[in-house]
């Protein structure tokens, strides 16, 4: 379901303290170098601090965590940090020289214009982006909202020219639902300065519907602010340290948590795209033991970065410390072992949930509208699109969701078949109409993104099984008798 993703970032995400006070100088240049004399994690060669420029003397500093932003960036840059920013709205990865679109966010002006997953970033306005670095091609596709981008990308050989209006995307913190009747589940997708509030809302919320144990998904999380990571950590670990944080010379200091946790049973998944604050988060848990880590081998970034506001309107995120785990692990370049090694992702969250020693009855499928994960009994999968709401009418994948019942989708002269336990059901490929053997017209289907989509409540009579629906949670799931 899920991609192995090396480095990669969310358009503007990152892992810092925020120092909003401007760093005083004769100018931008003597500022940095200021800066990077008295505030870079280690010391520097003299060459470093001759370089002419800002730039410059920052990617001499050969850290792939630290930058220069520009005036024109910065304010939009500091913004993105509060979960929102101008922009077309997709995670983006740079991998072996390339910048690859990892997914647009469901609805954003990047998904409705037609970008998809594994997309090649090539020019950005016409412009060839060869040797940027995701954040520089970041700012590339940032500009002021109403204003359009042309993005060019590569797509199975083919090159492909989209124009994108930018809006406020709104970054969206987590997702959360109850699977079955007691397992809670929550994806926490960054660490914005709201995601604190949204989870302490999230898991009240599961609580109050009966939650037993909790699986908390940090997969492909790729971390954001250090202040929300120990916020968050106070829900699952009890009172004292979270993470120590090393200066240069040694100097270090902890911050700590002094709330009681919910202490309710957690399982964490994780893998190598879990990075920074997601690793403080899980390390604190696995230290504390107050939780089980799942997954693969993560990340392994322990560096610290502070944004530092510059005299001209610009901005210099630096590296400015290590970090230790709760338990002193030095995770940089390393990252964290889980307690329980699984590395194919569909089958975690079923190791997750035994592992809390649950027996519950989960449904057969389970989904949410807007969603693209689906839990199928104890295991988890993508579909490729989201199941929506069309006139009080939720629309999900046909095929997938049949095969997942136990059903057989299948051309026969132009006509969708479905063969299922109940009957043969037929589908017109033009009109979408949804018949059974007889000739009975049970509903109307639909095409989005190439995908046929049908009432999930008709699929479910087709297939035999039961389907009950979750108002708040926008959620449906079936189950069979």
């Amino acid at each position: 379901m899920r991609r192995k993703l090396g480095r990669y970032l969310f358009l503007i995400l990152v892992f810092a303290f925020i120092c909003t006070g401007t760093a005083y100088g004769a100018d931008s240049l003597d500022e940095v170098r200021s800066l990077i004399q008295t505030r870079f994690y280690q010391d520097v060669n003299e060459d470093v601090l001759t370089k002419g420029s800002a730039q410059a003397m920052v990617e001499a500093l050969n850290d792939p965590h630290s930058s220069y932003i520009s005036p024109e960036d910065f304010t939009d840059y500091l913004s993105s940090l509060d979960g929102n920013y101008v922009g077309v709205g997709m995670y983006i990865n740079e991998s072996k020289g390339q910048i690859q679109v990892v997914r647009p966010i469901p609805g954003s002006p990047a998904e409705k214009a037609g970008l998809k997953e594994k997309d090649i970033i090539t020019h950005i306005d016409d412009k060839d982006i060869k040797g940027l670095t995701s954040s520089e091609t970041a700012a590339k596709v940032r500009g002021p909202e109403g204003t359009k981008v042309k993005i060019t990308v590569m797509r199975g050989g083919q090159t492909l020219h989209f124009t994108v209006e930018r809006q406020t995307i709104e970054i969206p913190s987590l997702d959360y639902r109850l699977i079955g009747t007691e397992v809670g589940y929550i994806q926490l997708y960054s660490f914005s300065s709201n995601s604190a509030q949204e989870m302490s809302d999230a898991l009240q919320d599961l609580t109050d519907q009966g939650m037993e144990t909790l699986v908390l998904d940090l997969r492909d999380n790729p971390g954001g602010l250090l202040n929300t990571a120990v916020e968050i950590s106070a829900d699952f670990v009890p009172r004292g340290p979270v993470v120590h944080v090393v200066q240069k010379g040694d100097r270090e200091y902890t911050l700590r948590t002094f709330k009681t946790p919910y202490g309710i049973p957690v399982a964490v998944l994780v893998n190598e795209g879990t990075a920074s604050a997601a690793e403080i988060l899980a390390g604190a848990i696995q230290d504390a033991k107050t939780g089980v880590i799942v997954g693969s081998q993560t990340y392994g970034k322990g560096s610290v970065q502070t944004i530092f506001s510059l005299s001209d309107g610009g901005g210099l995120k630096l590296t400015t410390a290590k970090y230790l785990t709760r338990g002193r692990q030095d995770i940089n370049g390393k990252g964290l072992t889980p307690d329980i090694m699984e590395a194919d992702e569909n089958k975690q969250f079923e190791v997750a949930v035994k592992k809390l020693g649950s027996e519950m009855p989960l449904f057969d499928v389970q989904m949410a509208v807007g969603s693209k994960l689906v839990f199928v009994d104890d295991q988890t999968f993508e579909l490729p699109v989201s199941p929506y709401m069309e006139k009080g009418t939720v629309m999900v994948p046909l095929r997938q969701v049949a095969d997942y019942l136990g059903g057989d989708v299948r051309w026969e002269n132009g006509t969708i078949v479905l063969a299922s336990p109940t009957g043969n059901y037929k589908i017109d490929s033009v009109s979408k109409v949804i018949k059974s053997a007889q000739g009975e017209i049970l509903g109307q289907g639909a095409i989005k993104e190439g995908t046929t989509m049908v009432p999930a409540r008709v699929l479910a009579d087709m297939m035999g099984f039961k389907i009950g629906w979750h108002q708040k949670d926008q959620m449906i799931y079936l189950y069979d008798e």
